[in-house]
């Protein structure tokens, strides 16, 4: 598979630090209360509970979290072990988590756990657990159980992606429900490098097979996926950022001197990476121009400059804890404001701005094109709960109060473009 990629030319340093909005204001970060041990995952679920999955031979497994990160419950009944490695939200009460090669499952918020899948004697590491597309749970793994699914709550799971090799290790490190019922998914090597290289992987059947969607012909590792607001496919890698445009049918890669472990996309055009020190900088970058630039550096209140994941708690600010480590960070402020600030640039980047966001009974609609567009809104599940048809410049008021609190999307397309927003009911 032939893959044009254009290089944008972005030289990195971390000089531009002096760039970084919290300069000569509080710190943009602040450690809150954690349980002490080594954090491998987080999860929010739809009403801001905070889960984490931990290792440690004394303080590991899975903790959760009622009041925004203040205090901890450990949760880890039914777990033998002090070991979780992934954690994820499914639906209602549910969410799954791994340890070693097995799969547990809650159905109650985590006061209990059953197993629910176990591989012997071969030793596995699922390190990522997704749920999408209403009723798809997929668990990735490495060498040649590179990918488990489940369509039927747990119940039973079957082999989806093989990557077994002789000459090294393949591992899934993370995945993403993108539009159109298409998944995504990535991989690293977990041992060396090889001739082979880490890839992108895509699936148009919701999961059954798999086939090569990014392979590089240098080396590289892949870790983080993620959709930009116009539906562009981003993929953390070791050394910057590979963006595919659907539209264009093309790629691009914008080079960042560190390894892009995560990304957290906002709606008002701002995205931030988490970076590790692995391939130089570590700590936060932001763009504020849609992903083209990462001009600001948000290391401010940091103990040590290295970020591993995000999160958004439940009142919208940014949660992020560095790789391996016990310390979890919240931002000062909310990165999901109760306003959207709509000026001439909004409107000559956008296709509909909405507001407000979080937001409660009601949300505003507003086309900023002359031209028609679909709006579908979506639940976290990518389940569709209502869709409309924006004329030209409307001004529409879509009534909310019927929604449960939670992480909404917004899909707006139109002739030739495509721009997703997420929102936030209270």
């Amino acid at each position: 598979m032939l893959i044009n990629i254009i290089m944008k030319n972005y030289i990195f340093t971390i000089a531009f630090s002096l760039f970084s909005f919290t300069c000569n204001c509080q710190d943009f970060w602040e450690p809150i209360n954690n349980p002490g041990a080594h954090i491998y995952d987080m999860t929010v679920d739809p009403l801001g509970r905070i889960y984490l999955a931990t290792s440690d031979q004394n303080f590991g497994g899975i903790y959760r979290s009622d009041d925004n990160g203040e205090t901890w419950q450990h949760r880890s009944n039914g777990i033998p072990y002090l070991y979780t490695r992934a954690i994820a939200f499914y639906r209602d009460s549910t969410l799954f988590t791994s340890l070693f090669s097995k799969l547990y499952r809650t159905s109650d918020l985590g006061e209990n756990w059953q197993l629910v899948y176990e591989h012997f004697p071969e030793a596995i590491s699922f390190d990522v657990i997704r749920c999408g597309f209403d009723s798809i749970i997929l668990a990735g793994g490495e060498n040649s159980w590179g990918m488990l699914r489940s369509v039927d709550n747990g119940e039973t799971w079957e082999n989806v992606l093989n990557l077994y090799n002789d000459d090294y290790q393949e591992h899934i490190t993370d995945i993403a429900f993108g539009p159109n019922g298409i998944i995504y998914a990535c991989s690293r090597f977990t041992n060396s490098w090889s001739d082979e290289q880490p890839k992108v992987y895509s699936s148009i059947d919701y999961g059954k097979t798999w086939i090569p969607f990014l392979i590089l012909t240098t080396p590289s590792a892949f870790y983080s996926l993620d959709f930009d607001n116009n539906g562009r496919l981003l993929v953390g890698s070791w050394n910057g950022i590979y963006r595919y445009d659907f539209e264009l049918n093309s790629w691009e890669f914008i080079a960042i001197n560190s390894s892009v472990m995560d990304f957290q996309v906002v709606a008002d055009n701002r995205i931030f990476l988490a970076c590790d020190q692995s391939a130089g900088f570590g700590g936060v970058l932001l763009s504020e121009d849609g992903g083209d630039t990462y001009p600001i550096v948000l290391n401010s209140g940091l103990i040590y400059n290295s970020a591993g994941q995000f999160a958004v708690d439940g009142i919208g600010k940014l949660l992020m804890y560095p790789p391996g480590s016990s310390i979890i960070y919240k931002s000062q402020d909310t990165i999901i404001t109760t306003s959207q600030k709509i000026n001439d640039l909004d409107f000559r980047s956008k296709l509909l701005v909405c507001y407000p966001n979080p937001f409660n009974n009601h949300l505003i609609f507003k086309s900023t094109i002359n031209q028609s567009s679909k709006v579908e809104i979506l639940d976290q599940s990518g389940s569709c709960i209502s869709t409309i048809e924006m004329q030209p410049l409307q001004e529409y008021l879509f009534e909310a109060a019927n929604l449960p609190a939670g992480l909404y999307f917004v899909r707006i397309e139109s002739e030739k473009q495509l721009q997703i927003l997420k929102l936030i009911r209270q």
